[in-house]
């Protein structure tokens, strides 16, 4: 819908539904930077999660990886039983996560 204000039109707006009922009008010429919906935080456009510390994850993975102490971290909570019943995919997993969390950034979404 385009509204004439004073001989200018204005930007296009539609409305959004949300899953608790809420209408949201959005302006699509001019979109916010960061948005937070409840626990999902939206940054630029993109969605993400929790933010988890790369360095607590280490942490995680030294002491209690090969039971999956950081997989629980990240709240993969079927991969974290997986690696305590196996002891880190027979440590091999454990090996490769080492690298998987040396090569994230120093805060990241989960």
């Amino acid at each position: 819908m385009e509204n004439q204000t004073n001989g200018i039109n204005s930007q296009k707006e539609e409305n959004i539904g949300m899953a608790a009922g809420e209408i949201v009008t959005e302006n699509y010429s001019n979109p916010p930077s960061q948005v937070n919906a409840g626990a999902i935080t939206v940054v630029g456009g993109l969605a993400g999660g929790w933010k988890k510390s790369k360095w607590v994850c280490l942490l995680l993975w030294c002491f209690l990886g090969f039971v999956g102490g950081h997989k629980f971290y990240d709240g993969k909570i079927r991969t974290g039983l997986l690696y305590m019943f196996t002891l880190g995919l027979f440590f091999i997993g454990w090996i490769k996560d080492l690298f998987v969390i040396l090569n994230r950034p120093n805060l990241y979404y989960v």
